[in-house]
């Protein structure tokens, strides 16, 4: 259930200054909020999971179970068997008006000609009568208006539109910012016209559901999909070559991610280096460096060289700056893409072939963890006698403490990390205390292309059930083990 946030970005339009600022409204539009009350009753995973979602989307979630046969709800399946999910229900939502009626049938994408439309928006349309999803929304006001007021100060002090008018120049276009309230974690833009949608996931929530953090640079990728997609479409004959080849090379990378199609990829190449540029210049060269990494890890290893042609194109429209991205791809299919090597985070050591080596005390623990975790897929091996180059394909995963798992103490020494019965240190950040725990990764020192976790801290007693540590999207996490099997997180970040 998507709370929308429309932010009016009034410096946009064509009679503005390039100095102007925005000028944001909010409110919520029901018209996507029913869109996703469907895709959350059409996949029975998300019901069986509603223990661990948010207050809000677990009320809607049961209010909705008495529908979970509707035939609108059964509609829903099919179009997720034809390949119509993630963005696209969407993009019928802001075709509709605010009585669920289609206004603009012209949908982009060829899949929704295999789809009567409009029997399915009649269908949507009773749904949302014989739910009675506007009184649903109703008593949950109070909510909805709380995470506006989230979305409306964080735009008040991160407004994205001044860097696109620097960029661009004036443009006739309007935005719209959607709070996701049940879409997370994934985040889409989508248009009709001039008018478009930004679709943002909430991220982490508080105890009372609002967002902790809104991403202003997420906002901004959105955004610049309204500028990028329509041009790289009209320029598709000068760029189809070079992106099929490189999509070649990243699809293992890509797939995942949903991104299927050449096409995609370069609309995604294009935006990710915009927003990386956007973070440049209103964050600073330091977030500048670890948006890049990001989208590396992403696969996107050439987002630091297409963010340069886009920052050396100065303010031009999107129209101008093609010759230079079309270049840019072409030489780039001339040459296999370069691994980059491990970048992280924690959670990618995972994502190949592993070995686990463990100190003698911790053994029977990691045999544990790999047996729940892993099926007993990967080999457990003692610290002592472990030959490195007998795992030259494999990623390490290290469990013990620098005095008994040597492997973790040449780890320690290479990197400068440092852990001591009283604190734990990572280059400047220094964390004082008793009985805490350090989960880390790095590239390996024979294998830049694999890496290495380190599971450790100042004696074996303080890694008792050290997996309950949530670590995963950063490259590092301190934790204090506050009884056998709980922990508290302290710290956590990338290098």
């Amino acid at each position: 259930m998507k709370a929308l946030v429309v932010v009016a970005l009034a410096g946009l339009v064509a009679a503005c200054s390039k100095t102007e600022s925005s000028k944001i409204a909010v409110h919520v539009d029901h018209r996507i909020e029913t869109l996703a009350a469907l895709d959350l009753l059409a996949r029975p995973l998300e019901l069986d999971a509603r223990g661990g979602m948010p207050l809000y989307k677990a009320e809607l979630a049961k209010a909705l179970e008495p529908f979970a046969k509707h035939r609108a709800v059964e509609l829903t399946r099919e179009l997720i068997a034809k390949g119509i999910a993630f963005e696209q229900p969407m993009e019928l939502a802001i075709r509709l008006d605010d009585t669920l009626h289609l206004v603009d049938p012209q949908l982009p994408g060829d899949r929704w000609a295999m789809v009567d439309v409009p029997a399915y928006v009649e269908a949507v349309r009773a749904f949302a009568a014989d739910a009675q999803l506007e009184a649903f929304f109703a008593a949950h006001q109070p909510y909805l208006a709380r995470v506006e007021a989230a979305f409306r100060t964080s735009l008040a002090a991160h407004d994205p539109a001044p860097f696109f008018v620097k960029l661009f120049g004036p443009s006739p276009l309007s935005f719209t910012v959607v709070p996701a309230l049940l879409q997370g974690p994934q985040s889409y833009g989508v248009h009709r016209g001039s008018a478009t949608y930004e679709l943002i996931g909430l991220g982490t929530l508080d105890r009372a559901g609002l967002p902790t953090e809104i991403d202003d640079a997420l906002i901004a990728h959105e955004i610049a999909h309204s500028y990028v997609n329509p041009v790289v479409e009209r320029h598709w004959a000068e760029l189809s070559m070079a992106a099929a080849t490189l999509h070649a090379q990243m699809a293992a990378m890509l797939a995942p991610q949903h991104y299927t199609t050449p096409m995609i990829m370069v609309d995604e190449a294009i935006v990710r280096a915009i927003a990386t540029h956007y973070v440049r210049e209103t964050h600073g060269e330091t977030a500048a460096a670890s948006a890049i990494r990001q989208e590396m890890r992403r696969g996107f290893v050439f987002d630091a060289a297409l963010e340069a042609v886009i920052a050396q194109a100065g303010a031009h429209d999107m129209e101008a700056m093609m010759p230079a991205l079309v270049a840019f791809f072409a030489t780039l299919a001339k040459q296999p893409l370069l691994p980059v090597g491990f970048v992280g985070p924690i959670n990618a050591i995972y994502a190949g072939p592993i070995a686990v080596v463990a100190s003698p005390a911790m053994t029977d623990y990691a045999h544990s963890i790999d047996e729940t975790l892993f099926h007993g897929k990967w080999p457990v091996l003692g610290a002592e006698g472990f030959v490195a180059q007998d795992l030259a394909n494999a990623s390490l995963v290290a469990y013990g403490t620098p005095t008994t798992n040597p492997l973790i103490a040449k780890t320690l020494a290479r990197t400068g990390w440092k852990v001591a019965s009283d604190g734990i240190t990572l280059g400047d950040n220094h964390f004082t205390g008793e009985h805490l725990a350090l989960i880390a990764c790095t590239a390996r020192d024979d294998d830049p292309n694999r890496g290495i976790v380190v599971y450790t801290g100042a004696t074996e007693a303080d890694l008792s059930e050290i997996n309950a540590l949530r670590a995963g999207t950063t490259d590092w996490v301190v934790g204090r083990r506050d009884s056998p099997d709980h922990w508290t997180i302290v710290a956590k970040g990338d290098f």
